[in-house]
C-alpha cells in the first residue's frame, strides 16, 4: 500500500489544472478576447510557482518531559495533495510555547516517506508546544507554515462539553469593511450576492487555486453553488469586473468529504487478552482502480476522546495550511465548518496573490527542492577581506575516514556537494593560498532556515483553546519520570546570567547553565534558538527590525562590552569560553545607542574577551552541520508507556500488533494519503483485558 512513484509536479499540475479548466469555463467573459485567458493565467502561475504543504501524524497529542515523539511526515503538493518526494529532506522542530527552538531534525526520503522521532528534554517546560514542519520549497511561502500544537506536560486530556472562547472570537459583525461579496447557506446551497450595482461583474471561484466555477453575478442575480459538489477545503469567492480587477473576496470552508477516502478499519474481535495479537483489516471497496494508499498508524492506551485531537490530516491540509493564522484546536473548527467560516471572514487566501495573476502578474518560485547535503563558505584575506581566487580547500570526515578537496572560483567561494552523511558528523575544513600558505581566513556558509514564530504569534489564538488540560496523573500512571521544569530560553534568567544592570533589561538571555545543557557547536546554532532572530549569509537580524528607510541591518555584536565590526565571524567565539549571552531585540536597545538600533547580541566571556584570541587559525575550522536523522524501529522507552504501537509505514491492507500489560482502552488512529491526493482519517477502539 505504500507510495513509491516519483511526481512531476509542474507537468502534471498543468494537464490537470487545463483541463478541468476547460469544462467550468466559458465565453462568459466579456472583458477577455479569450475566453480561457483567465485559465490560462491561473496555469501559468502554478508552473512558475508550484508550491508544497507538509503535515505530522505523531504517535500522540500530549507527552511528558522525557518522553519520545514518534512522528512522520507527509509531503504533498499544494494543490492536488498528491504526495511528492521532489524534496529529499524534510525538517521538523519543536518550539516552546515561548517561541523558542527546543530541537530540529532533518529526515532523509526514504522509499517516499519522511519519519522519525524527537526526544522531549527531560527539563521541558509544561504547556502547549508547537510542531513546525517544511521542505525548502514549502518554508519559502511567506506567511503560510505547517504548524501544530501538542502538549506536554503532566497533565491529561479530559473531555468537555463547552468550548468558552469560540463562539465570539471570530465576530463578522466585528468587521469595519464588509466585502462587496457574501455568501450564506440554504439547506445544501449556497448562495452568493453582491451589493455592487455594476452589471458586468463576475464570480470566480477557486479551491487552493484551482477555479471550479466563473459565473456572472449582479445585485438581482445570485449565484447558486451546491455544497455536496463544491471542492473540499478553503472556498474563496472573488469578486472581479469585466477588466479582470480584483473587487472583493470572501472565504468558506468546505468539509463535504469528496476528496477523503473512507477506509473502515475492522477488528478480527473488540476484546483481547493481555498479550494478544491484534488484527484489523482495512476495508478497501472504496479504493479507485490503481489507487494506491501510504499510511501510519498509532495505537495509544486511552480512552478515545470526546473532543478530538487538536488537529489530524483533514483539518490540517484542507484548513490550517491555507490561512495564515496559527490555530491551535484546528480539529474543532474542521468539525464545526460554520465557526471556521467567521473564522475566514478575517481572511484572505494569499497563497497567490489573484489580484495580480488576474491581470498576468506572477510571483516566481526561487527555492528548489533539496537534493543533497551541501557545505559552502568562502576563502579571503585577513587585512582587506579580499576574495583569494584559486584556494585549495579540503574537507575530511574523520568518523568515516574520506577527504576531498576543492578551489574557490573567482568571488573566493567554493562548495562540497553530496555530503548525504546523518547528524552530529563532524568535518574538519582546511584552506590555503595556491602558494600553500595559510595566513588567509576560511568562512562557513550555515544553512538558512526560517525564522522562529515569536511568542505572540504563537499565542495569537490563546483563547480559542477550550479548557481540556487539567487533572493532574501520577508519574507511575502516565508512564514518564516527573522532574523540575526548567525553560532553555526564558525572559528571566539565572541570576548568573544577570550580573549588570545591562543584561537585567536584555529580552532573553543565556546563562551558563543553558549553553553547557544546550551544548550548541557555534554560536548561530545557539542563537537560532531565540524566537525572532533568524540567521541569514552568517549574519543574525532581528525580526521586524527594519531603519527608517525599509531596510533591515544584521544585529550589532558585542563582546565583553566592546562593538564588533560589521564583517566579525561569531564562529571565531569558542563555545567553551561564552559565559553568557544577551539579547536586545525592542526598546531595550535604546541603552546602546544609535549602534543597537537594529537589536544587540551581547556575548560575556569567562575571561573577559580572551575568547576571540584563542583561536589558533583562521583557516581551519570544525563544524557540525545538521545531518539526515538516522531511522531506528519504534520502540516503547518504558512498559509504562501509552503508545502501545507506532508504524509509519504499512506496505499491507491490515495492521497487526500485540497488547501490551496495560489494560483498559486502546485507541487506533490511521492517517495517510493515496495518489490520487485523497486524504484518509480513521478511528477505532478496542478493549484489552486480563
Amino acid at each position: 500500500m505504500h507510495i513509491i512513484t516519483t511526481y512531476t509536479y509542474r507537468l502534471r499540475t498543468s494537464l490537470l489544472l487545463f483541463i478541468s479548466s476547460l469544462l467550468v469555463f466559458n465565453a462568459h467573459f466579456a472583458f477577455a478576447q479569450d475566453s480561457n485567458i483567465i485559465t490560462n493565467r491561473i496555469i501559468r502561475q502554478l508552473q512558475l510557482y508550484p508550491q508544497e504543504k507538509t503535515y505530522v501524524h505523531t504517535d500522540a497529542n500530549h507527552y511528558i518531559p522525557s518522553d519520545r515523539i514518534w512522528l512522520k511526515v507527509y509531503v504533498v503538493e499544494a494543490l492536488s495533495h498528491i504526495p511528492t518526494n521532489e524534496s529529499r529532506y524534510a525538517y521538523v522542530e519543536l518550539i516552546s510555547p515561548n517561541g523558542a527552538l527546543v530541537s530540529r531534525i532533518k529526515l532523509k526520503e526514504n522509499e517516499g516517506a519522511y519519519f522519525g522521532y524527537l526526544d522531549i528534554p527531560a527539563n521541558a517546560k509544561t504547556g502547549r508546544y508547537v510542531l513546525r514542519s517544511y521542505t525548502l520549497p514549502s518554508a519559502s511561502v511567506e506567511n503560510y507554515e505547517s504548524i501544530q500544537y501538542i502538549y506536554i506536560g503532566t497533565s491529561k486530556l479530559n473531555s468537555v462539553t463547552e468550548t468558552k472562547g469560540y463562539t465570539n472570537l471570530y465576530d463578522p459583525a466585528k468587521i469595519t469593511t464588509p466585502s462587496p461579496i457574501s455568501f450564506k447557506y440554504a439547506g445544501k446551497e449556497i448562495i452568493v450576492s453582491t451589493t455592487l450595482p455594476n452589471d458586468s461583474l463576475y464570480m470566480l471561484a477557486h479551491c487552493r487555486a484551482f477555479p471550479f466555477a466563473c459565473k456572472p453575478i449582479s445585485i438581482t442575480q445570485p449565484i447558486v453553488l451546491d455544497k455536496d459538489s463544491i471542492p473540499q477545503g478553503i472556498i474563496s469567492l472573488l469578486l472581479i469586473n469585466r477588466y479582470g480587477n480584483l473587487l472583493g473576496s470572501c472565504m468558506l470552508l468546505s468539509a463535504n468529504d469528496r476528496e477523503r477516502l473512507r477506509l473502515p478499519l475492522i477488528a478480527d474481535k473488540p476484546i483481547y487478552k493481555v498479550g494478544g495479537h491484534v488484527h484489523i483489516n482495512f476495508d478497501e471497496a472504496l479504493l479507485h482502480k490503481g489507487e494506491r494508499v501510504d499510511l501510519s498508524v498509532s495505537v495509544r492506551a486511552e480512552q478515545k476522546q470526546d473532543y478530538p485531537a487538536t488537529t489530524n490530516i483533514l483539518a490540517h491540509f484542507f484548513l490550517s495550511t491555507d490561512i495564515t493564522k496559527f490555530l491551535p484546536h484546528a480539529a474543532y473548527f474542521y468539525m464545526y465548518p460554520n465557526r471556521a467560516d467567521s473564522l475566514l471572514s478575517h481572511e484572505n487566501w494569499m497563497r497567490y496573490n489573484f489580484s495580480n495573476v488576474l491581470k498576468g502578474v506572477y510571483q516566481y518560485g526561487y527555492i528548489k527542492p533539496e537534493q543533497d547535503q551541501m557545505l559552502c563558505g568562502k576563502v579571503r584575506s585577513l587585512l582587506f577581506h579580499q576574495p583569494i581566487v584559486n584556494a585549495k580547500v579540503s574537507i575530511i570526515v574523520p568518523s568515516i575516514g574520506q577527504a576531498t578537496a576543492t578551489t574557490t572560483d573567482s568571488d573566493g567561494t567554493f562548495c562540497f556537494k553530496g555530503l548525504d552523511l546523518p547528524q552530529q558528523t563532524e568535518y574538519l575544513i582546511n584552506a590555503s593560498k595556491p602558494n600553500g600558505k595559510e595566513n588567509i581566513e576560511l568562512i562557513i556558509h550555515e544553512n538558512d532556515y526560517p525564522a522562529l514564530p515569536t511568542k505572540e504569534k504563537i499565542g495569537e489564538c490563546e483563547d480559542t483553546i477550550p479548557a481540556i488540560f487539567g487533572q493532574t496523573e501520577n508519574e507511575k500512571d502516565y508512564g514518564g519520570v516527573l522532574l523540575k521544569n526548567v525553560d532553555v530560553v526564558k525572559n528571566k534568567t539565572a541570576e548568573m546570567s544577570r550580573s549588570d544592570a545591562y543584561s537585567r533589561l536584555s529580552e532573553f538571555s543565556f546563562g551558563l547553565k543553558d549553553i553547557e545543557e544546550i551544548d550548541a557547536t557555534c554560536m548561530h546554532e545557539l542563537l537560532r534558538r531565540v524566537p525572532g532572530i533568524f540567521v541569514r549569509q552568517e549574519k543574525c537580524y532581528i525580526r521586524a527590525v527594519t531603519t527608517v528607510h525599509g531596510e533591515q541591518h544584521p544585529a550589532a555584536i558585542v563582546v565583553d562590552g566592546v562593538f564588533m565590526e560589521e564583517e566579525f565571524d561569531l564562529d571565531r567565539i569558542n563555545m567553551m569560553d561564552v559565559a553568557r549571552v544577551d539579547i536586545y531585540k525592542g526598546s531595550s536597545t535604546v541603552i546602546w545607542g544609535s549602534r543597537g538600533g537594529s537589536g544587540v547580541i551581547s556575548i560575556t566571556t569567562r575571561q573577559g574577551g580572551e575568547a576571540v584570541k584563542q583561536v589558533a587559525k583562521l583557516n581551519q575550522q570544525k563544524v557540525v552541520p545538521l545531518g539526515f536523522q538516522s531511522p531506528i524501529n519504534f520502540s516503547r522507552l518504558t512498559e509504562a508507556s501509552r503508545t502501545i504501537w507506532w508504524s509509519p509505514t504499512v506496505s499491507q491492507p491490515f495492521i497487526e500488533f500485540d497488547t501490551s500489560a496495560r489494560i483498559g482502552n486502546y485507541h487506533i488512529t490511521v492517517e495517510g494519503v493515496t495518489n490520487e491526493g485523497r486524504l484518509v482519517y480513521e478511528e477505532c477502539d478496542i478493549k484489552c483485558e486480563d
